[in-house]
């Protein structure tokens, strides 16, 4: 998701020549990431032995194990296509985002709602917060004032847009898992002839 939205950001990257510093260094914090993801054999010897220690073993083992599940992801074939996903579902919240600031009457290109909500969307992203909660929002608004849209203005518009994005995924997966959960679970029985 973070390839995919630095590709979609790079897009309009020419339009905010005052924030290419910024995105540039955000843009290779996510790619150093990337790499390191990949270097299984710096990372795995220093949280084997930190699972010597008592108190960091369990941590350990659990950072041990998202690593090594996030550099299957960075596999060539798995990470192609889940770019190209990840791209698309990324470019309709960036156009979402446009929508939402041409519907509240505000001025604002497709390019430049692509670039808000980008570099927005890595900044919250790289804040560690889930869902990026804070630094996203801060984000937008920062963004969309450098464009001369009003605080009082663009507040709507960017609650609006995480109400759609990001907490409407989190309601339907809510709902999805209380549905599961208030199922009676069916017992099996074996048949012993």
């Amino acid at each position: 998701d973070l390839w995919a939205v630095l590709v979609l950001g790079s897009l309009s990257f020419l339009l905010f020549s005052h924030w290419r510093t910024p995105f540039i260094a955000l843009a290779l914090i996510v790619v150093v990431g990337g790499i390191l993801l990949c270097m299984e054999r710096i990372y795995r010897p220093v949280l084997e032995w930190l699972k010597k220690i008592s108190c960091l073993s369990w941590i350990s083992e659990r950072v041990l194990g998202i690593l090594l599940a996030g550099k299957e992801l960075m596999t060539p074939r798995i990470f192609v296509v889940g770019l190209g996903a990840s791209i698309v579902a990324w470019g309709l919240e960036a156009v979402s985002m446009y929508v939402i600031l041409k519907g509240f009457d505000l001025h604002a290109s497709l390019l430049e709602a692509n670039f808000v909500y980008c570099f927005s969307t890595l900044l919250g992203a790289l804040s560690m917060l889930p869902g990026g909660i804070g630094g996203t929002e801060v984000g937008m608004i920062g963004l969309l004032a450098f464009l001369g849209i009003k605080y009082e203005n663009a507040l709507p518009a960017v609650i609006l847009i995480r109400l759609c994005t990001l907490w409407l995924a989190i309601l339907v997966g809510a709902l999805f898992m209380l549905t599961m959960l208030a199922r009676p679970r069916k017992r099996e029985f074996i048949n012993e002839k």
